[in-house]
């Protein structure tokens, strides 16, 4: 059964944001790339957007929102998202460059957090636990997945109890190899403490551990890692 969220999103691009031509433009990143992107649609996903468009700030009266230190890429994800209720990853296809699609989502869960929007958030998190299931089985999944670079970033940009963080630790837990952790790599303490903590609790291994996505969601419950 489809969501609410996916149900409100296809009505209005079907109705509302037809009927109501309320442009808003939207420059992202350094070099100021623009977006033009229905302004209800904004609002409705996204208190962040809501709350820049209301009452006197600048940008209710120029229509414009400036977001110079976002990456033009990850905006472009939450607009489709917006659209179309999905994010444009495919689960299944392999661009060769599997740790570059991780960091782009861990990017754009972080960009949720700026927007106050928790189920563009819960999506994110949906791919990352199926691309890490149908990733688990491609040749090149030791090599290639989750590399140290996603991980600090994840722990550089997100706050301890973060969702993403539980996942992450999750992920390594099941599926990692030492391989993962060779050579003269800066980890971050919070993650290797959280790792430990795992394996020190002895659990015992279990695929549908990470597969549960709604366990990883800004909603629900989490622990503190």
């Amino acid at each position: 059964m489809l969501g609410d969220w996916v149900i409100r999103a296809r009505e209005r691009a079907r109705g509302m944001y037809v009927m109501r031509l309320a442009y808003l433009l939207t420059s992202v990143g350094e070099q100021r790339k623009t977006f033009v992107v229905h302004e209800a649609a904004l609002r409705e996903f996204s208190p962040f957007f809501d709350k820049a468009l209301t009452g006197e700030w600048k940008e209710a009266r120029e229509r414009v929102v400036q977001l110079p230190e976002e990456d033009p890429e990850v905006f472009d994800i939450f607009v489709h998202w917006v659209y179309c209720g999905k994010l444009p990853f495919s689960i299944d296809e392999h661009t060769g460059d599997i740790d570059a699609e991780y960091m782009e989502l861990a990017k754009a869960y972080v960009f949720g957090e700026k927007l106050l929007s928790p189920e563009f958030q819960d999506r994110v998190v949906d791919v990352v636990v199926e691309k890490s299931r149908a990733d688990r089985n491609h040749r090149h999944w030791m090599e290639s997945c989750l590399g140290m670079d996603v991980v600090r970033y994840v722990y550089g940009h997100t706050l301890e109890g973060t969702p993403l963080r539980k996942l992450v630790v999750d992920i390594f837990f099941e599926y990692g190899d030492k391989t993962w952790l060779d050579g003269e790599i800066d980890v971050p303490q919070p993650f290797t403490r959280a790792l430990a903590m795992h394996h020190l609790a002895g659990r015992v291994w279990d695929e549908n551990w990470v597969y549960s996505s709604f366990r990883y969601y800004s909603a629900g419950e989490f622990s503190e890692f």
